[in-house]
C-alpha cells in the first residue's frame, strides 16, 4: 500500500476518537491500555490511519506498517 501524499499517514487522538464514536477521554484510555495502536513522536500520540482502519473493520490491527 503506497503512501498518498494529499492524507497524513497518521492522525491524532483527538481525531481517532471522532472515527470510533467516542469521547477524547475514552480514547486516550484506550491507547494508555494498548487498545488503541498508537506511536509516540516526542510529546506527540499519533494513531496510524490504517491501523485505525482495520480496527474500525474489526480485521486484526497490522502489527507493522511497512
Amino acid at each position: 500500500m503506497g503512501l498518498r501524499l494529499s492524507q497524513s499517514a497518521a492522525v491524532s487522538v483527538p481525531e481517532a476518537a471522532r472515527v470510533l464514536g467516542v469521547c477524547e477521554k475514552t480514547a486516550y484510555r484506550a491507547a494508555a491500555r494498548g487498545d488503541l495502536p498508537v506511536v509516540r513522536i516526542g510529546k506527540r500520540i499519533l494513531v496510524s490511519r490504517r491501523r485505525l482502519a482495520a480496527l474500525v473493520d474489526g480485521e486484526p490491527v497490522p502489527v507493522d506498517d511497512s
